[in-house]
């Protein structure tokens, strides 16, 4: 584990996570969303910024995060990790946005030395139990991200899915379930199963735990 020395382990913290894609309908605004919600973490107290990682929405949260230290010094990005070899499959450009990442982070911590079959989910968990705020970018209920939601929401974490809040900027179907039960592909960004394509007449499953009522509304939303 590294860290700068300069983090007691008291200090509130925000959670990011969400999926590895991000939907082409968001790519122009999710940026200044994130801004948003990292100001109004910082402003709620948080001053630790945790991140999991990942290509996609991690990469981008982590990004914001330093952009914001820049000019608040008194926040520090937190890296939770999954394995050391986590990059092994990555591309040349992922990796790269990854080093830098890294090399700039304030602490970083991994779940197992190398991959295991449940090294990601004990990253999640970190992920849930240390933050009081989380930000997800979540889609659809079958992926880790949604996973990480559920771990926070049970422990009474206060999460906020900036999901819907960019569908309704860009535009795109916010009169649909936003949570399916008909969307299963591995993809959520296939023809037949984006959320710029949700069927009519889906439906909200009574147990599934991401249905918008248990998450809360983003206040730093427009």
């Amino acid at each position: 584990m590294k860290t700068t020395g300069k983090m007691t382990g008291a200090e509130l913290a925000c959670s990011f996570t969400g999926h590895r894609e991000i939907s082409p309908a968001h790519v122009k605004l999710i940026e200044s969303m994130l801004d948003r919600a990292i100001d109004y973490a910082y402003r709620q107290g948080c001053r630790v910024f945790c991140t999991g990682g990942a290509v996609g929405f991690d990469t981008i949260a982590a990004q914001r995060v330093l952009y914001f230290r820049m000019t608040h010094g008194d926040v520090y990005l937190s890296l939770m990790l999954p394995c050391l070899d986590q990059t092994r499959m990555w591309t040349r450009e992922q990796k790269k946005s990854y080093n830098y990442i890294l090399s700039r982070a304030d602490s970083v911590e991994y779940s197992s030395d190398a991959y295991t079959s449940d090294c990601m989910r004990r990253r999640n968990l970190r992920l849930a139990e240390r933050c009081s705020i989380m930000i997800a970018y979540v889609g659809h209920s079958h992926s880790g991200a949604a996973q990480t939601m559920r771990m926070a929401k049970e422990r009474g974490k206060r999460v906020y899915n900036i999901y819907p809040a960019l569908d309704k900027e860009a535009g795109v179907n916010t009169d649909m379930p936003l949570f399916s039960a008909v969307q299963t592909a591995p993809s959520p960004y296939s023809a037949t199963s984006s959320p710029m394509f949700r069927p009519a007449g889906a439906v909200l499953p009574d147990d599934d735990p991401l249905t918008p009522d248990l998450v809360c509304p983003c206040p730093f939303a427009d």
